[in-house]
């Protein structure tokens, strides 16, 4: 089944070359990525720029690198609200090349619904901005799971209709918080991203059958996407799941791997 990847991460800083490598067994580069996307049929892929405090990828980075291999990946901008004295208004007029920018809420530690933060999702609506939010948990020691509690995301989906948000990692692991956010939210979308996250058997494959168990009924067919969080996992082990799993019709996979990609991203 072709897919879609929402969610890949790419880039020259540390943290993501040294816990990558550690992951996938092998570089983070661009040709290893494009090597596990021919291998999981994965077409194309949204490659996110990184800003937290201390590791940063930079928006050019990941522009010049999705340029380069423009029928493989799609760029998507970091913004962190709290370094611009505006919260960030100027900055999206500086990514004039970007349709999507990514919120990391937990990491740089700030509540989604703040009013403070408004004037940027003003302008993100003006400039047909596409929003991603890391909402739910993360591994990162520094990071505060305060700000990503996914019930704030409604907040901002209400205040904002005409802003298209898409809730990384589902909220995981308020599964139910996120697919009511979802179902109420005609502007909000969810992605599966991060579920099976490193080595650590925990969050293995496993983890990934249990949502679908579990949480996938909870969802609209039209509104939740694939994504993988590689390098921070293996793609394979997606493609494995994804592959075996008895899901109600073949429609609804190429929904959940490409279709509702395609229409969220207006490819």
């Amino acid at each position: 089944m072709k897919k879609i990847d929402v969610h890949v991460h790419l880039g020259s800083d540390p943290l993501i070359l040294r816990e990558g490598r550690k992951v996938i067994g092998k570089e983070v580069t661009v040709s290893n990525l494009i090597k596990d996307m021919k291998d999981n049929d994965v077409e194309k892929a949204v490659i996110l720029a990184f800003d937290i405090p201390g590791h940063e990828v930079k928006d050019e980075e990941i522009y010049d690198i999705s340029k380069k291999f423009s029928n493989k990946f799609m760029p998507c901008a970091c913004v962190n609200p709290l370094r611009y004295k505006d919260f960030g208004v100027e900055k999206i007029s500086m990514l004039k090349d970007f349709k999507i920018i990514k919120l990391m809420p937990p990491y740089q530690f700030f509540y989604p619904d703040d009013q403070k933060i408004y004037p940027f999702y003003e302008e993100c609506v003006r400039q047909k901005k596409i929003l991603i939010f890391h909402t739910g948990t993360t591994d990162y020691p520094s990071a505060k799971l305060v700000y990503g509690d996914p019930l704030r995301i409604d907040t901002v989906a209400v205040d904002f209709p005409k802003l298209k948000i898409l809730m990384a990692h589902s909220g995981d692991p308020w599964f139910k918080e996120t697919a009511d956010i979802v179902i109420k939210n005609s502007n909000v979308y969810a992605d599966v991203s991060g579920i099976i996250l490193g080595t650590d058997m925990t969050r293995g494959k496993h983890s990934l059958i249990n949502f679908f168990d579990r949480h996938l009924s909870l969802f609209p067919e039209d509104k939740l996407m694939y994504g993988s969080d590689w390098p921070f996992t293996k793609m394979e082990d997606y493609t494995e799941v994804i592959e075996k799993y008895p899901f109600k019709s073949e429609e609804f996979v190429k929904k959940l791997c490409y279709k509702n990609a395609e229409k969220f991203l207006e490819f």
